[in-house]
């Protein structure tokens, strides 16, 4: 009899151990086949891009519906009075900080003082890290143009509000939590699934980026001119 305090693997998760050696492999034979095969790197790096693609695709819905299922977990929000105000000043002074933090790295250190940039197109640290701009960010006019951005500040704010709203409907909250929920099993299952292609994925990945450099011979080249600059120097 097996032990019953001992969780029983799901067959359908990716083992943690599994995906790294197999991310390590898939990484090795990626840098061996653009290393040697450039030009066939550069046609399996598809692999690559397409396994990046199905993670971004899931990157809205997973954020919004885990949000909504965050918030509705604590119960009714009108409860929470104390808590939810906690929270939302917490979230203001740790922007708040890194907000003023940026400006006085920014100012302090410089970085970029004495490198030629003309012809680029830049923009002040006030004026992009601004109070104004902040806000702005934060509240989108149009959330599927969000959604479709990957602007996910405004869509992590909306599910927030939404969930919290969902927790004082009552009976009919709670038959929209409840598809949340189904929801949010169905995309961590997507999510597994994702994961179980990883290691072809990272294949891809590090061939085409070895095949794109033109191979062993150009990278070995690269290198040894690096080298060279560098002794000259």
């Amino acid at each position: 009899m097996g032990d019953p305090g001992r969780e029983t693997p799901n067959p359908d998760e990716p083992s943690p151990h599994a995906l790294v050696i197999g991310i390590a492999v898939g990484a090795v034979l990626g840098g061996l086949l653009g290393w040697l095969a450039p030009s066939w790197g550069v046609a399996i790096g598809i692999l690559g891009e397409l396994f990046f693609r199905l993670l971004r695709a899931l990157v809205v819905p997973l954020v919004v519906v885990s949000m909504v299922c965050g918030v509705t977990a604590l119960g009714d929000v009108r409860r929470l009075r104390g808590l939810g105000g906690l929270t939302i000043g917490y979230y203001v002074l740790t922007s708040s900080l890194a907000l003023v933090l940026g400006l006085v790295l920014v100012n302090v250190v410089q970085p970029g003082v004495g490198v030629d940039l003309s012809g680029a197109e830049l923009e002040s640290a006030t004026e992009v890290g601004g109070w104004r701009e902040m806000l702005k960010s934060m509240f989108a006019p149009n959330l599927v143009e969000a959604a479709a951005n990957t602007d996910v500040l405004p869509l992590i704010l909306f599910s927030l509000a939404f969930g919290a709203v969902l927790t004082t409907l009552g009976d009919r909250g709670h038959r929209v939590i409840d598809v949340f929920e189904g929801l949010n099993e169905a995309i961590m299952k997507l999510v597994q699934w994702v994961m179980w292609t990883a290691p072809v994925g990272i294949f891809g990945l590090v061939a085409g980026r070895f095949g794109e450099a033109g191979g062993g011979a150009e990278i070995l080249a690269l290198l040894e001119g690096l080298g060279c600059g560098h002794r000259a120097g």
